[in-house]
């Protein structure tokens, strides 16, 4: 994962440091990952496991903030990775996962923090001014609540391509019974800024966007392949984003 740097043209005021007591790990190993291999990990019961992983990572869970959002800190937080493994004397779930992954920064890595509301650069995401939707954003095939139409659609369809829902690689997201909240949530992630859906359409539609990563010298850009192929466009603007501050933090000493 890579921070990726959002410029920042006002402050407001703090809303709340961070900190809160509630449920931790039993036990906690964290091991530097120096080959970049065994990226995954999720919850079984008592036990949370998060290989290959970013500190920035775990914040993100910790704290449901997208990479964007996390404001300071030293580089490493990003690059820098750890496979953890730990341990819970009750079943871990979603609903104390981030409480105890909170613990689990400030116990193992001198994580310190708050929360601020700044204005940050964002994109709002409208209709291109001639209003025609492009060839790659068409109202749903496929009824998503009608769980038959669902079934018969699965049955039908290409095993690789998902029917309800979605799917994104490099340089591609696909789609299918979505809503233009959803997509402008993952225009979000793409472009590093936030993207407020002002396009005014409602309902759900299939989606099929293509560009060139950002790294790539040549190409469609993300900006052009949004405008030529689903009809909408991302203009500048400025929005209130909460925000987790960095204060402090340092490298786990290994186990």
């Amino acid at each position: 994962m890579r921070l990726i740097t959002v410029p920042v043209l006002a402050m407001c005021a703090v809303v709340s440091v961070l900190g809160q007591s509630g449920p931790s790990f039993e036990a906690v190993s964290i091991k530097p990952n120096r080959t970049g291999q065994g990226a995954g990990g999720g919850l079984a019961g008592t036990r949370y496991t998060a290989n290959n992983q970013t500190v920035a990572g775990i914040i993100m869970g910790a704290y449901h903030v997208t990479p964007e959002r996390i404001i300071g800190g030293p580089d490493w937080i990003a690059n820098d990775r750890f496979d953890v493994m730990a341990t819970s004397s009750i079943p871990i779930d979603a609903k104390n996962l981030d409480v105890m992954l909170q613990s689990l920064l400030r116990d193992r890595f001198g994580f310190a923090g708050h929360r601020e509301t700044r204005t940050m650069a964002a994109y709002r995401l409208v209709l291109r001014t001639d209003g025609i939707l492009g060839p790659r954003l068409k109202r749903a095939a496929v009824d998503c609540g009608d769980p038959s139409a669902v079934a018969a659609a699965r049955t039908a369809a290409n095993s690789s391509e998902p029917v309800c829902g979605g799917k994104s690689g490099a340089g591609r997201l696909i789609f299918r019974g979505t809503t233009v909240n959803a997509l402008a949530a993952a225009l979000t992630s793409i472009t590093g800024r936030q993207v407020a859906n002002d396009t005014g359409l409602t309902g759900r539609f299939d989606v099929d966007l293509e560009w060139s990563p950002l790294q790539a010298t040549d190409g469609t850009s993300i900006f052009t392949a949004v405008q030529e192929q689903l009809g909408l466009k991302l203009e500048s603007s400025t929005t209130a984003v909460e925000v987790v501050v960095i204060d402090s933090v340092r490298r786990p000493s290994e186990n």
